[in-house]
């Protein structure tokens, strides 16, 4: 991260991570579409308990930032911009899980090799370019995080387009998928040899 930036996360270790030995699991979790860090790490699920992250309680080590200018972490994506620092939201959102690796990396309750990343929505395709980018995740869960880009909202790409994303996309290539340079495939493909699981729906059902 650039100097004097601070990111909000919750970090949650499980009770086992003191009395066991051996580290347990680690796993990144990165924030969906919404506000507030609680939100992100399940502690809003309606089945779970206040401050108990549903991941902590299977036994993982948890890190949970909150996306540059979602949930309390405020950000000038224009400034950093002109600076040079980053081209896009999504970088500066990939560089900080980046750098959370590295902190997960130096606890002493962590097991540094056996890290992974989950994320929902927006965590879902977030997970999905850190992982591209750092091949210390193991392991990859995207949940409803992704589809072709011809195939988002028909073609139209804007909703890709904000500071917080990748305004390149209009920019550059005009919100045109023909002239995308990488689709999610391409991003999938980054992966191997590690593990991936996509969450998504076939189709939508209308219950009445």
């Amino acid at each position: 991260m650039e100097k004097g930036d601070r990111v909000p996360a919750w970090l949650l270790i499980p009770n086992t991570a003191t009395k066991d030995k051996k580290p347990p699991r680690c796993s990144a979790c990165i924030r969906p579409s919404t506000s507030g860090r609680t939100n992100r790490s399940g502690w809003a699920s309606r089945t779970a308990r206040p401050r108990r992250c549903i991941w902590c309680k299977r036994g993982y080590v948890c890190l949970a930032p909150d996306y540059p200018s979602f949930g309390e972490y405020k950000y000038d994506f224009q400034a950093a911009f002109k600076r040079g620092d980053y081209q896009s939201g999504t970088m500066k959102a990939i560089w900080n899980n980046m750098r959370a690796v590295d902190y997960l990396q130096s606890l002493r309750e962590v097991d540094g090799e056996r890290i992974g990343v989950i994320g929902h929505s927006l965590g879902g395709h977030n997970s999905m370019f850190t992982a591209a980018f750092d091949e210390r995740l193991k392991v990859v869960v995207s949940s409803c995080g992704f589809c072709s880009f011809a195939k988002y909202y028909g073609g139209n790409l804007k909703g890709w387009t904000s500071d917080r994303y990748m305004p390149r996309i209009a920019s550059e290539y005009g919100n045109d998928p023909k002239k995308m340079p990488f689709d999610f495939a391409d991003v999938v493909t980054s992966f191997a040899p590690r593990a991936f699981l996509a969450v998504a729906q076939k189709r939508t059902t209308t219950l009445r």
